[in-house]
């Protein structure tokens, strides 16, 4: 039993270069994605009273839908099995551009997508890019704080051993909490971008 924990826990630091990957690259893909999809739809819907708001749309859900692919790729290099996307073909539709413009606009999955992109991933990721900053800088910084507390003007009444003891414990749960944190975006993806 003691071996079987212990080899899991050895497995966890094998990903964690990988994982740890995924996590710091989050912050600025979310910030970027809602930033894209949010600013898309509002203008959409605002010049959707002159007709400009539809391609406008429909760009936007694209965009989306090229978001919630790259989710899904960075998922898979972080070492997470591969969550199969919907088949992309294109539904039974009215002919024309108009036809073509309702059968995108109307259909579910790219809604779906773009909401996560626009708003649940950044939610998503902003919490958990913080954990993981918080984490590893004590994870860092507790254990190596002897060597440059001489240039930090502080009032820290925390002596060095107990900050080195904190970031020991950081450096010994880092694996846990990134592998915990991969697979909460994992299953928001599951759920949300999966068939």
């Amino acid at each position: 039993m003691i071996t079987t924990n212990f080899s899991r826990y050895l497995h966890l630091w094998h990903g964690l270069i990988p994982e740890l990957g995924f996590t710091v690259a989050t912050l600025p893909i979310v910030l970027t994605s809602m930033a894209i999809l949010v600013t898309g739809i509002a203008a959409g819907i605002g010049l959707v009273i002159v007709w400009l708001g539809i391609p406008v749309l429909v760009i936007t859900l694209h965009t989306g839908r090229w978001f919630s692919a790259l989710e899904l790729r960075r998922l898979e290099a972080a070492g997470r099995p591969p969550i199969s996307s919907p088949d992309w073909h294109p539904r039974p539709r009215r002919p024309g551009i108009a036809g073509g413009l309702r059968s995108i606009l109307s259909d579910g999955r790219y809604w779906t997508r773009t909401l996560h992109g626009a708003v649940v991933n950044p939610m998503l990721g902003i919490c958990t890019w913080s954990i993981v900053i918080v984490w590893l800088a004590t994870a860092l910084g507790g254990p190596t704080y002897w060597l440059w507390e001489r240039w930090v003007q502080t009032d820290n009444s925390l002596p060095s051993a107990t900050l080195a003891l904190a970031g020991l414990i950081g450096i010994a749960t880092l694996p846990v909490i990134v592998h915990a944190i991969v697979l909460v975006h994992n299953l928001v993806a599951r759920k949300m971008l999966g068939e």
